[in-house]
């Protein structure tokens, strides 16, 4: 009789590396059943942490294996680089101000969110975090995403805010040459970063759809066709060539005199140019808002929130586009009135003419 053969081949099995949250390169190495074989010594890089092991799970929880180590193999695996992580404490110094926030741990490499403010200093705002109390050092938004490989102190950063009130609202003296004082956030809202309420230029209150056919002072459906029925300079906007020559909102179609009473009231276009030409100018997130910062030659600051538009039935670009509107008609187009615009990650502003239809925000002045 023959004997029968039993050899057969020996199984292959591959070992894959993960960098675990590092960086680099590892070649895949191949273990055939039941031979001892040394691993791959570890080539993966992670900041400054040092590495310690290999585990079969991400976290550490399963089986472990040392650099280099020899071992025998029964299936495919996935080895994961197991890190000694260096830990990093980020302080928060209130700079002026007051109040108590406890210190954060971050991993070296590790990205999270700051934690929000908990500071306050009177008649100031905060506008953010900075690595120097005088705020010449990085500069970091409330709660921004950040990494850090080393241990630092953030310092609170102010902007001098109220200054005044008048009438029960709360306005910013910026120092300009014509005494104007602004308003610290805009009608309808009650915080500097809220969008409030959006107004076709003209109208007093808010509505859910603008557009030509809805405004009030014209009788026209179409930018081309308005036919105004006030404020109109130009004969071929007006309705049959009406023209009443208006070229300044009246008290009782100017949002700001309507809604908080004088003396607050909109801004006239040589308001916006004065405050575009006198002020620092600096595109912000303030808690988590986007929006143009203006800083005075004093030192104190208005924050203007990027709320967008609105326009037929829906508000748009909020976030990215700051629109305000002023009270002075663009007077050689009188389809159209002055307002300040700006746009998101710009340090710049613009003043324009605007389709009057449309829904911007306002934010009130006084004297």
């Amino acid at each position: 009789m023959f004997a029968i053969n039993s050899c057969r081949n020996k199984e292959t099995y591959t070992v894959t590396f993960d960098s675990n949250g590092g960086s680099g390169n590892m070649v895949e190495m191949t273990f055939i059943e039941g031979e001892p074989q040394a691993l791959s010594v570890n080539l993966f890089k992670y900041c400054d942490n040092v590495f310690s092991s290999w585990n079969t799970m991400p976290n550490g929880s399963g089986t472990t294996f040392n650099d280099g180590q020899t071992i025998i193999v029964t299936s495919d695996m996935t080895l994961y680089a197991q890190w000694n992580m260096t830990p990093y404490t980020i302080t928060f110094d209130a700079n002026g101000g007051v109040g108590y926030m406890d210190s954060q741990t971050f991993n070296s490499c590790e990205e999270k969110a700051l934690p929000s403010n908990l500071f306050s200093r009177e008649n100031y705002w905060f506008v953010g975090w900075n690595t120097a109390p005088d705020g010449t050092g990085i500069s970091y938004d409330n709660q921004q995403r950040i990494a850090i490989s080393d241990n630092i102190t953030l310092y609170a950063k102010w902007s001098a805010g109220v200054t005044g009130n008048v009438a029960g609202y709360d306005y910013v003296d910026l120092g300009l040459p014509s005494g104007t004082k602004w308003a610290t956030f805009n009608i309808g809202a009650s915080v500097p970063e809220g969008y409030g309420n959006y107004f076709a230029w003209g109208e007093t209150a808010v509505k859910w759809t603008y557009t030509w056919r809805y405004y009030d002072y014209a009788e026209g459906a179409t930018f081309d066709d308005p036919r105004l029925i006030k404020y109109c300079c130009n004969s071929e906007y007006g309705k049959n060539g009406f023209t009443d020559n208006l070229v300044t909102l009246q008290a009782e179609d100017d949002a700001a005199i309507v809604n908080w009473g004088a003396p607050w009231r909109m801004p006239t276009s040589e308001e916006l140019i004065e405050l575009k030409n006198n002020c620092t100018i600096e595109w912000r997130t303030q808690n988590n808002i986007g929006g143009m910062l203006f800083t005075g030659t004093n030192g104190n600051s208005v924050f203007f929130p990027a709320a967008g538009r609105y326009h037929e039935s829906a508000v748009s670009y909020c976030d990215y586009y700051g629109m305000y509107w002023s009270s002075s008609l663009r007077s050689e187009r009188s389809y159209s009135a002055w307002g300040l615009s700006f746009i998101s990650d710009s340090d710049a502003c613009f003043i324009d003419g605007y389709s009057r239809d449309y829904g911007f925000s306002v934010r009130p002045v006084c004297r």
